[in-house]
């Protein structure tokens, strides 16, 4: 028996901005919004090159905090 997940952790490892906007950024700001996860249950992990990624687009600290006021745990 194969039971549903409950929690979903997205890891950004990438430093490819366009993997970022395209992939994990598009994913983990629609997923709590479209009612794919619960926002208590979704956490977004920033690690290796995607922290220089995130630290020199604006565009994308606007989206983080996004999803961090939707309760989206980063």
């Amino acid at each position: 028996m194969v039971e549903s997940a409950e929690r979903l952790a997205i890891l950004w490892t990438s430093g490819d901005a366009e993997v970022a906007e395209n992939m994990v950024l598009m994913y983990a700001s629609n997923m709590v919004r479209k009612g794919w996860w619960k926002t208590e249950n979704c956490t977004l992990i920033i690690w290796g090159p995607s922290q220089r990624v995130l630290a020199s687009r604006p565009d994308f600290q606007e989206k983080v905090k996004g999803m961090m006021a939707q309760g989206i745990k980063v």
